[in-house]
């Protein structure tokens, strides 16, 4: 390959991957991360399909979520919560994204009987907020093994974001 050949490649995967990148950091459009029945699977554990999340017991988020179960709820990804402030039977929790990876089992990332969450590949996402005045970490944290529902959180780590979580009674 030639050098101006290899630099208009090198080229051409820079463009891409920069748009890509901005693709996926949108200021005005929602990700949706997952939507479903919500089913409880131990006492700080809820999941809806390949999404885990894990609530502290005895808080006042625990309760608020504890009255979806078996109903359908719907969790988002967005930088814009502006017009979602006043929406009833919804919660959203701003703070920085840090999303990590756990390569194997371990206690965070395990339900009550030592199963990871169901999924395509070797390793564990965990997505949770960090409040940007205090710099503790949020209420919930979402855990997947799935590869499609992990790569909607690409392209926000450590930015500004809110996951907001939708209760929606039948």
């Amino acid at each position: 390959m030639t050098r101006s050949l290899a630099t208009s490649v090198l080229l051409v995967s820079l463009v891409a991957s920069v748009t890509l990148h901005g693709a996926q950091h949108p200021d005005v459009t929602d990700v949706p991360i997952a939507a479903g029945k919500l089913s409880r699977r131990s006492s700080e554990l809820f999941r809806i399909d390949e999404l885990w999340i894990r609530v502290a017991e005895d808080t006042e988020f625990h309760r608020w979520l504890s009255q979806g179960v078996d109903e359908e709820v719907a969790i988002i990804l967005t930088t814009n919560t502006a017009r979602l402030a006043d929406e009833s039977g919804a919660r959203i929790l701003t703070g920085q994204l840090i999303h990590e990876t756990a390569p194997a089992v371990t206690p965070n990332t395990v339900d009550q009987v030592g199963q990871l969450p169901s999924g395509n590949l070797p390793m564990v996402h965990i997505v949770f907020l960090r409040d940007e005045l205090t710099g503790t970490l949020g209420a919930v944290t979402l855990q997947t093994a799935d590869a499609v529902t992990a790569s909607k959180f690409e392209g926000f780590d450590d930015a500004r974001v809110s996951i907001v979580i939708r209760i929606k009674p039948d």
